[in-house]
Order: C-alpha cells, then sequence, then structure tokens
C-alpha cells in the first residue's frame, strides 16, 4: 500500500506486492497514473478489471489500463444547485444538479432492469466466440425452484417416445400419478417419488427446508405418509471448508424438516455443480388405506385449493429485487407449511381425488386431473387465493421463466381471451414451489372440509371451483 493505505496496483490493476489481488476504484492508487479519487474512473477501470481477473484465472496475457487525462467532474453542493468542472472551466446552477441527477439515474437503471424471462437464446451456424459471449449476456435470467422445471409440453413428448417394459407389480404404468405405485404383496404398495430444485434463495438451510417440504408433497397428495428418503445434493464448487459449510447447513435444514415429518434419511448422493441444488427420492408405504388416483375426480365434486399461488411470480420479483420484504416472508413461510395435516383433513372428508400444485401451475395440473377422464372442471377467478404481493408483480408483468409453458394450458380453457385482463388470471399458470394440495371433494363434504382445514391453519385454503362433465371446445370454463 502507499502512504495513504491505497492498493498500490500496476496498468493491469494488479497488486505490484501480491499478483493474485487486483483492485480498482477509490482502494486503488495506480503508481504510473496518478488520478483523483473519482468515480469516473472507478467505472471506466470495471472492465478491465473484469477481463483481467478471468485472464489471470486462466493463465493468459493481460489487458493494460490507461485512464483518461482529464474528466468531467459534478459535485452537489447541497442547495439544489452543483458545480461542474473540467480543466479550467467551472459551471453552477440547478441545471448542473438535473444533469447530474439524470447521468446517476442512467447508470444505476443498468443494474436495476434486467432481461425479461423467457427470452430465446439465439444462436446461429457458424459464430464466433464472440458473437457467443454476447448472445450468452442477453439470455434472459432463468427461475429456480419449481419455476426451474422442464416444460409440460417439452417433458411430456420425450416420455411418450420412450419403450415401456411393463411389470406386473408396477401399479401406476400411465405415468400421470404424483409417486410411482408398486405393489409389495396383499397387504402393503410401495410408493416412490422424487424431486430435484435449483435453490431458491441464498441461505442452504432455509432452502433446503422448502425443498424438503416439496418433495414430500407428491406422496401427502396420494394420500400416504413418507417412510423414507434418499437426498440428492449439488454443492458448487469452492474450498473444502465452504464446501463443507454449505453442505452441512444444507443437510442440517433437510433433517429437522424430516424429523418433523417422521421420515427416515437412509442414504443419497452428492456431486459438484454449478449451483446448489437439492432433491429426495421419498419412499411410503400405504396399508390398507385408499390411495388418492389423481384422475379418480368425479362430476360435481368441489375443488379445494389449500394454500395461495404466486411463489413463482413473487421468486422472479425477488430476483429482481423487486419484491417487499414482507411479501417474501409471507411466500418463504407459505412455502414452509407442511400438506400433511392437509392430506389427513381431505381424506376424512373422503376426498375422491388429489394433487399437489407446483411447477405446471394451477391449470396445468388441473387438467392432469381432468383430461384422463374426460371430465371439465369451472373455476371462479375471483376464488383464486393468491399471496401477498403476487397480484402486484403478475399486474407489473413480473412472471416466471416457466410461465410462457405453463400458458399452453390456455388451449384448454374456455373463452380464455375474454379473462385475459382479469387480476387473477395469470395466478393459473404461475408455478409453485412447495405449493398446496387441490383435491376434489363430495359436494357435501366441502362446507366441513374448508371449516376444518382453517382450524388446522390453513387460512388460505378456498372453495375455487367443481367438477362438470366437459364442454364440447374446451375441458376448464371461467366465471
Amino acid at each position: 500500500v502507499d502512504d495513504g493505505g491505497f492498493i498500490e496496483v500496476n496498468d493491469h490493476l494488479q497488486s505490484l506486492s501480491h499478483p493474485f489481488v487486483f483492485a480498482a476504484g477509490d482502494a486503488a492508487s495506480m503508481v504510473s497514473h496518478s488520478r483523483p479519487k473519482s468515480g469516473v474512473y472507478a467505472v471506466r477501470q470495471g472492465k478491465p478489471l473484469s477481463e483481467n481477473l478471468v485472464r489471470y484465472a486462466t493463465g493468459r496475457r493481460l489487458v493494460s489500463y490507461r485512464p483518461q487525462k482529464r474528466a468531467l467532474a459534478l459535485l452537489y453542493s447541497g442547495d439544489g444547485c452543483a458545480i461542474a468542472s473540467r480543466d479550467k472551466l467551472f459551471l453552477q446552477g440547478r441545471w448542473v444538479w438535473e444533469w447530474k441527477h439524470r447521468i446517476d439515474q442512467a447508470f444505476l437503471h443498468k443494474y436495476g432492469k434486467f432481461p425479461e424471462p423467457g427470452a430465446s437464446l439465439k444462436l446461429a451456424p457458424g459464430i464466433t466466440d464472440k458473437d457467443t459471449a454476447r448472445s450468452l449476456r442477453a439470455q434472459a435470467m432463468r427461475c429456480t425452484g419449481c419455476g426451474a422445471k422442464v416444460g409440460a409440453g417439452t417433458l411430456h413428448g420425450v416420455l411418450q417416445g420412450l419403450p415401456i417394459h411393463p411389470q406386473e407389480d408396477v401399479l401406476s404404468q400411465n405415468g400421470v400419478e404424483d409417486a410411482a405405485l408398486i405393489r409389495l404383496d396383499d397387504q402393503r404398495t410401495l410408493m416412490q417419488s422424487v424431486d430435484l430444485l435449483p435453490a431458491m434463495i441464498n441461505d442452504p438451510w432455509l432452502f433446503a427446508r422448502i425443498a424438503t417440504n416439496h418433495c414430500l408433497s407428491d406422496i401427502y397428495a396420494m394420500g400416504c405418509d413418507p417412510h423414507s428418503a434418499l437426498a440428492v445434493v449439488g454443492i458448487p464448487f469452492a474450498s473444502r471448508r465452504f464446501m463443507s459449510e454449505n453442505l452441512n447447513e444444507l443437510m442440517a435444514g433437510a433433517a429437522e424438516e424430516l424429523r418433523r415429518h417422521r421420515t427416515m434419511l437412509i442414504g443419497g448422493h452428492s456431486t459438484e455443480t454449478p449451483q446448489l441444488l437439492f432433491g429426495l427420492s421419498v419412499n411410503g408405504f400405504l396399508m390398507s388405506r385408499k390411495v388418492l388416483h389423481k384422475s379418480h375426480l368425479q362430476p360435481g365434486d368441489v375443488l379445494i385449493l389449500t394454500k395461495s399461488l404466486g411463489t413463482g411470480t413473487l421468486l422472479a420479483a425477488d430476483n429482481r429485487y423487486r419484491a417487499a420484504g414482507d411479501w417474501m416472508t409471507s411466500a418463504i413461510n407459505t412455502m414452509l407449511q407442511s400438506g400433511r395435516e392437509a392430506a389427513a383433513c381431505l381424506r376424512e372428508h373422503d376426498a375422491s381425488a388429489c394433487t399437489d400444485i407446483t411447477g405446471f401451475g394451477l391449470a396445468g395440473h388441473l387438467l392432469e386431473m381432468l383430461q384422463p377422464r374426460g371430465l371439465g372442471a369451472e373455476l371462479t377467478l375471483d376464488h383464486l387465493p393468491a399471496l401477498e404481493g403476487a397480484l402486484e408483480c403478475l399486474k407489473a408483468g413480473i412472471f416466471s421463466s416457466l410461465h410462457e409453458d405453463n400458458r399452453t394450458a390456455e388451449l384448454a380453457i374456455a373463452g380464455a381471451e375474454a379473462f385475459r385482463q382479469h387480476g387473477r388470471y395469470h395466478l393459473l399458470f404461475d408455478p409453485q414451489t412447495a405449493g398446496g394440495l387441490l383435491a376434489g371433494v363430495p359436494a357435501a363434504n366441502a362446507p366441513g372440509c374448508l371449516a376444518a382445514l382453517h382450524q388446522l391453519g390453513y387460512h388460505n385454503a378456498a372453495i375455487i371451483g367443481r367438477v362438470t362433465a366437459a364442454p364440447v371446445d374446451a375441458s376448464i370454463s371461467l366465471i
């Protein structure tokens, strides 16, 4: 460091004494170019600094930075005016402050306006590395959590083309159920499901709790209690200490949630990945209890949803620093709410069918329930429960990157164009992480079931519609 305590750097912005250290802006002093501690120079050092960090890490020749000799200085004077100076020219006035303010706001705007999700990455044959880098930088932000799920159309198209080797003891060979069913003997059926999520928040312990709750949901949706689980973990590469800390926090969160659900962790697998991942393969054993099949809805059933919608849009907004803190607190608390008591309540009130609302959104998962039996549903948009802040985010056009894929379900909605301006319409396609259960309950039992859910703490549970005979032109009608 120099006499003032600033890091001395060369023309590569590289420490003179520690070549693996780089510094720029007010923290540094260039030994060959003395310049004022000004934001003008700091900003322009950003690009060569970024370039040299990559070049040093990859063993390539470093680039040099030559600061400009003169720069415009704008100084706020505290009275609604500002002073502009360059060389021997000085100007003062309110208009100078307004000019400075516009420059500052334009600079900050670049760091607050993110690419919209869902933009496609367009590459052409014969492109250069520079073109590739530019295209990658233009690629829109992708969502995490269940918003990172592969779209339903892509998934179903691939699965339909796979060869099937039937086994007599596999009871769920159509692939539409939330979990696989394997008959063990006359008394027991093994239920298995698997889920894997990329981290949607930067707290490994909290993320693991949410992901664990999400992974257990498929078992509860089919009327079973989880018995044991195998963990799948992806940890970003770092020093051994940091990887150990991340893994410890992640597994501590998972263990806490599994203990709450009386589920044993019996093993798993870990690997290095570009981002933090966590998932579970969950086992459950069904004895004499009735399976809640996804596709066993009955005409006249009332549709009950146990949790509010909106985690997809809220997580997308949070990634862009546009979600209020209390919105995210509410969303996280909802994602941490277990479906165990809700599933038991639905069974007690003779639910005919059930599923959990996750990546494909309410409309997508409802269609999975309706189409195998050729049924329809009538939904009341005003009755769809929404998380705090979700409607504001949707109105602002903040959608999960999976939202557009989920909107293919619009083809099964009668007169969809007439409802697109409704404030809750886009909740139909919002992907949910650790979402609620959707069940068909006999009409006579529905009021008692809803009241019981509210008493159990599912305060936003709601009756959102009813099951009908399928209309000729669509499966879902809206009112």
